[in-house]
C-alpha cells in the first residue's frame, strides 16, 4: 500500500475515484418502496369560510392510499400550506353525510370540512 492512502489516524482511505463512484450509486438507489402505487385513488376536499381562504382554494384534489380514512385526509390537508388553520378533528361530511374521523374514504369522493358556524 501506499503511504498516501492512509489518513492520520491509520484508517484506510478510498481513493478518489471509488468514493465518487459509491456515492453516485448511493444517491441513484431507489427504494423498493417507490415502486408501490401507494397514491392510488384521488378525492376532493372541499373547504368553506376561513378553511378555504387559509389554504387559498375552495377544492383541493388529494391523493392517498386506498385504505385511507377521513381522519388521514384531514392530515393530508394539515400539512399543506396553510392547513395549520385546520383543527386536528373538524366536523366533516363525505358525499353529504356527516362522518368520523375513522371511516374509510373511496376514490371521488367529496370531503367536506365545514368551520364552526354561529348565527342568529
Amino acid at each position: 500500500m501506499r503511504p498516501d492512502s492512509w489518513n492520520t489516524s491509520g484508517a484506510l482511505l478510498l481513493d478518489g475515484t471509488r468514493m465518487r463512484e459509491r456515492m453516485l450509486a448511493a444517491l441513484t438507489l431507489k427504494p423498493s418502496w417507490s415502486r408501490l402505487n401507494i397514491h392510488s385513488m384521488t378525492v376532493t376536499a372541499l373547504l368553506f369560510a376561513s378553511y378555504a381562504e387559509a389554504l387559498g382554494s375552495d377544492r383541493v384534489e388529494l391523493a392517498c392510499a386506498e385504505s385511507a380514512t377521513v381522519g388521514e385526509v384531514v392530515a393530508q390537508l394539515r400539512a399543506l400550506p396553510g392547513g395549520a388553520a385546520l383543527p386536528p378533528s373538524p366536523l366533516v361530511a363525505v358525499n353529504l353525510t356527516y362522518a368520523r374521523a375513522d371511516q374509510r374514504v373511496a376514490s371521488g369522493d367529496e370531503i367536506a370540512i365545514i368551520p364552526p358556524v354561529a348565527g342568529g
